[in-house]
């Protein structure tokens, strides 16, 4: 029970869905309340599935490729490392949304897919942070179905995004 109170927190640290707030708002100003709520259920269901398709079928791609888990979680740990120390001294990381990016998202009629769901909620980082508990979990016996491992947080991310203060929500 303990890896899986451990993937959970990693994978909501990941997700960040407190960072993917003013991102929502900016990138849906002229959306109704009614249409901003659809857009944050569908761009949660998106990203659950996403995520679920990589913790039940990730290993097998990683094996078809040739990639070792190990490497996975090499490179992951290099990129979290190298972005912890640009955000230590202060820097950029160059993972923000860039204006142009906001404002091709502001003219999408529908970004609960993109940019919301992939990569916002389901990038990279989610991605492998998936891949690499995926053996965990088996070697572990985790007693839930692989599916059911990120509910929590996908539940968790959706409640955000419908019960937060009426100016979030638009009119």
């Amino acid at each position: 029970m303990e890896l899986l109170t451990v993937f959970v927190i990693q994978l909501f640290i990941i997700v960040d869905p407190l960072a993917g707030i003013p991102i929502f708002l900016a990138i849906t100003p002229g959306k109704t309340k009614l249409e901003r709520r659809a857009m944050a259920r569908r761009s949660c269901i998106v990203a659950f599935l996403v995520i679920v398709f990589f913790l039940v079928a990730g290993a097998s791609i990683l094996d078809y490729f040739g990639i070792k888990t190990s490497a996975v979680r090499i490179c992951g740990g290099i990129l979290l490392f190298i972005i912890s120390l640009e955000l230590l001294y202060g820097r950029a990381t160059g993972t923000e949304t860039s204006s142009r990016e906001e404002q091709l998202a502001e003219e999408k009629e529908d970004v609960s897919v993109t940019p919301l769901a992939i990569p916002l909620l389901a990038g990279p980082g989610a991605i492998a942070t998936t891949l690499a508990f995926a053996p965990v979990r088996q070697a572990a016996r985790w007693p839930l179905p692989r599916w059911q491992l990120e509910q929590p947080l996908f539940l968790l991310l959706s409640m955000w995004f419908f019960t937060g203060p009426k100016n979030w929500r638009g009119s």
